[in-house]
């Protein structure tokens, strides 16, 4: 009886495996377009730059807004664009 009962799960089993591989993979492929796209593309030159972030507070801007900040001043002294918006 049992044997039948695990014959019954091993294609769910199986199934399981290649959806939590599959997903994974998913994951994987993601973050590391995520870590890596700045890496593969090159600045060009911009009417503007814009600077997408959130409310400044009493200490300053958060570090994730603040390392937009300075990747924008970057660009704007290397001569990509004429105006940081």
């Amino acid at each position: 009886m049992r044997r039948r009962e695990d014959r019954r799960k091993a294609p769910r089993r199986r199934a399981f495996r290649v959806l939590l591989a599959a997903s994974m993979a998913l994951f994987l492929l993601t973050e590391g377009a995520v870590v890596f796209y700045p890496t593969w593309i090159r600045p060009e030159a911009a009417d503007a730059i814009v600077v997408l972030g959130a409310q400044v507070g009493d200490a300053g801007p958060r570090p994730v807004y603040a390392s937009r900040l300075k990747e924008a001043a970057r660009l704007y002294r290397e001569g990509y664009a004429p105006l940081i918006s």
